[in-house]
């Protein structure tokens, strides 16, 4: 069997090159949809593997992606084979059946944003509506006035910037910008609220930082 190495989408447009290396049979349209949704604010490729004997290691990916409905344990077969190769990336697992949703796209957007960090190419500066950022100088404008934030809080809106448009929870908030596994501290909300008092112009009726209840926040452009 020979390498299958098809590049089947490029995800809208955005500031980075990111690879996702995708272990699945290419008729597996769920988890290709699911992943465009989250992944369409940053420029992805993603790549399908589905062959256990590799002849050669592909484009370095920043996550790697099981199927484990793969008959013959055929995904865990190919992360050994790359792991031979020399490929080096974190590894998530799908189960349809026992996936949850929300869970796994909250860990790839955690993965993928770790990897990001260091990308030289990562994005480097955000407008809406007045509001400047400048992501590599932790600078942030409104009206061309300076506008002083904490860094967790400069950290939090560039979290939010990099996934708009995308639902995030509370635990992957936490996650993200302060490392904590909690989910009762106030300290995302007071965060979220001096961000509002901030950037919004009308703080009680956000336009940019919006909370959907019961699930989380995300930010809308």
């Amino acid at each position: 069997m020979s390498l299958r190495s098809d590049l089947f989408d490029s995800v809208v447009a955005g500031p980075v090159t990111t690879r996702v290396l995708l272990v699945a049979d290419r008729g597996r349209t769920d988890l290709r949809e699911l992943l465009a949704g989250t992944l369409q604010t940053i420029q992805c490729v993603i790549q399908y593997h589905a062959d256990v004997q590799l002849q050669k290691p592909p484009a370095r990916p920043d996550l790697i992606l099981v199927d484990l409905s793969l008959p013959d344990e055929r995904g865990l077969k190919i992360c050994r084979e790359l792991y031979y190769l020399g490929v080096r990336a974190p590894i998530l697992m799908w189960n349809r059946a026992r996936t949850d949703v929300v869970e796994f796209l909250s860990s790839v957007r955690l993965l993928l944003t770790r990897s990001l960090d260091g990308n030289s190419g990562a994005l480097t500066e955000f407008d809406f509506g007045a509001i400047h950022v400048e992501f590599t100088r932790g600078a942030v404008t409104r009206a061309g006035m300076p506008v002083r934030l904490s860094t967790k809080e400069f950290q939090l809106l560039r979290y939010l910037i990099a996934w708009r448009g995308s639902v995030l929870s509370r635990a992957e908030l936490l996650d993200a910008v302060w490392q904590y596994r909690a989910t009762t501290t106030r300290t995302l909300d007071v965060h979220v609220s001096l961000l509002r008092q901030k950037l919004e112009d009308a703080p009680h009726r956000p336009r940019h930082i919006l909370t959907l209840r019961g699930r989380g926040y995300f930010f809308q452009e």
